[in-house]
């Protein structure tokens, strides 16, 4: 699979598609960098609002990083895969700035 990547620039108290649905497509999470700027509750969730993480507590200037795991033989292991024709969301539980990157592949 082709992985992608986006930008993560979100900063207001809501759920935010960072990979929007596609019909019959899973969204696969190999990677991801975020930097909260304030304190905040961050979860991922598909578009339907099934939580995928359970709420992520951050104070002011901490990250996560999820650094791509190769499975050995080539390919790569994810560490979030949505349901198929779902899309991926970040809830944000407050007003405060997230940035960083989201690496991903939309497949069947």
């Amino acid at each position: 699979a082709d992985i992608l990547t986006i930008v993560i620039d979100r900063a207001t108290a809501a759920s935010h598609a960072l990979v929007t649905a596609v019909s019959g497509k899973r969204v696969r999470v190999y990677g991801l960098y975020i930097r909260s700027a304030g304190t905040v509750t961050v979860t991922f969730e598909d578009d339907d609002g099934t939580n995928l993480t359970g709420p992520l507590d951050f104070a002011a200037r901490e990250s996560l990083t999820w650094t791509p795991i190769t499975n050995g033989q080539g390919g790569w292991l994810p560490y979030l895969v949505t349901q198929q024709g779902d899309g991926f969301n970040m809830l944000l539980g407050g007003a405060v700035q997230i940035s960083g990157t989201l690496w991903y592949s939309q497949e069947d």
